[in-house]
C-alpha cells in the first residue's frame, strides 16, 4: 500500500493519468486483503501513450517488487467512462 500511495500512483499520474484512486475491497475472507486502484486519463490517445512509453516499466517494476509466487493476484481491466458527476 505504501508502494501505491508514495510512488506507483504518482509515476502513472507523471504519465497522463489525471486521477488516481485505491480502493479496498470488501471481502468475505478476513485472510487476505484486496486493493483495487483506477486511474482516470483524459483520453484515449494520452492512455495509449501511457501504455506504450510507461506502463511497460512500472508493470515490471510490481511484478519485481509483489512477484506472484508470493500469492499475489493481479487483474486488469481497461474501460470508458460513460457518467460522472460533477
Amino acid at each position: 500500500l505504501d508502494w501505491l500511495r508514495n510512488g506507483h500512483c504518482g509515476e502513472v499520474l507523471s504519465g497522463g493519468a489525471t486521477q488516481a484512486e485505491i480502493i479496498v475491497v470488501d471481502a468475505d475472507d478476513d485472510d487476505w486483503t484486496r486493493y483495487e486502484v483506477r486511474y482516470s486519463f483524459p483520453n484515449r490517445t494520452v492512455y495509449e501513450t501511457y501504455q506504450r512509453e510507461h506502463a511497460p516499466r512500472l508493470i515490471d517494476e510490481g511484478l519485481k517488487l509483489f512477484p506472484p509466487e508470493h500469492g499475489i493476484e493481479y487483474a486488469r481491466s481497461h474501460g470508458v467512462q460513460i457518467y460522472r458527476t460533477p
